[in-house]
Formats: C-alpha cells, structure tokens, sequence
C-alpha cells in the first residue's frame, strides 16, 4: 500500500536520505536471509542459521514505524533493530557520537588529533597483554611528540 504524504520540502529532502538507508538496509536483510540458507544448506547448522534469519528479520523491520513531528518536521523517532551493522542504526550511533564530539570541542575550544594504533587480531587470553601494549605506545608517543601545553596537561571531559 503505497501513500503519497503532503511534506514540507525541508522534511522531504531529510526523509529520502533516510529512505536511502532504509534502502540499504533492505539489502542487507536480503543478504542476511541468503547467508542463512546458506547456512542451513550447505553447513547444515539448523540453530545458527535460525540466529541469523532472525537478525535478518529485526533488520528488516528497523524503522519501520516513523514519529514525525508535526511542527519542527523533524522524525522525533522510530523502531529501531539495534544492529551494529544496519544502515539506519550505524548512522543514528554516528549521530549521537558527532554530537558528543560537537559539545567537548566547544567546552575546549583547540586543537585536535586524532590517531590509531592497529594491532594484530588476538585471542581472548592475551587482549589484557595488547591492551597495554597500546597505552605503552600512547605513552612513549606522548612523551616524544611535542605539542601544545594545554592539551598535553589533561583530557577535558
């Protein structure tokens, strides 16, 4: 059943980036089903292949309901499958961080940067060992990079 709604442009514009997700996410559900036929036919895994259509069914439902404000024609909210890899979740989680992001850099205005360190994949039993590893690289990094003062002194929370 396929309704046209009378939206203002400014929420009509936001709801086809938003239908776009909705896209993808449709198409990580379909691969989400045939991964788990996949599964069952030729793994024969009948419990894990069940895991997985289900996942593939809370993706497919996610935001499926929309609550739209009426007067700031915004979406105030939706139904949400909570899967890391979902489109629509995967964006409102990187919403939510650039917000928290946005309101440490006006409390402490300056400059930033931003660094990885990449290690290998590890076993459970040495994830202690290689999380201290990265602090010690922190550390020794640190302490030969020079940089501004007011940064180094201490994080701002």
């Amino acid at each position: 059943m396929n309704q046209s709604i009378a939206v203002q442009p400014q929420l009509a514009k936001y709801l086809s980036k938003f239908q776009l997700r909705k896209y993808s996410s449709k198409k990580y559900y379909n691969s989400l089903v045939i991964y788990s036929n996949i599964v069952k036919n030729e793994q024969h895994d009948e419990e894990r292949a069940s895991k997985i259509l289900k996942r593939a069914f809370r993706v497919g439902a996610c935001a499926g309901v929309l609550k739209v404000d009426s007067e700031t024609q915004k979406i105030i909210g939706y139904k949400s499958c909570g899967d890391r890899f979902c489109p629509i979740c995967a964006h409102r989680k990187a919403m939510e961080v650039y917000h928290v992001n946005q309101e440490i850099v006006k409390r402490c205005p300056g400059k930033y940067l931003f660094f990885t360190f990449t290690l290998p994949n590890c076993y459970g039993d040495f994830l202690g060992e290689n999380v201290k590893l990265m602090w010690a690289s922190f550390k020794k990094w640190r302490q030969n990079v020079s940089f501004d003062r007011k940064v180094s002194d201490g994080f701002c929370y």
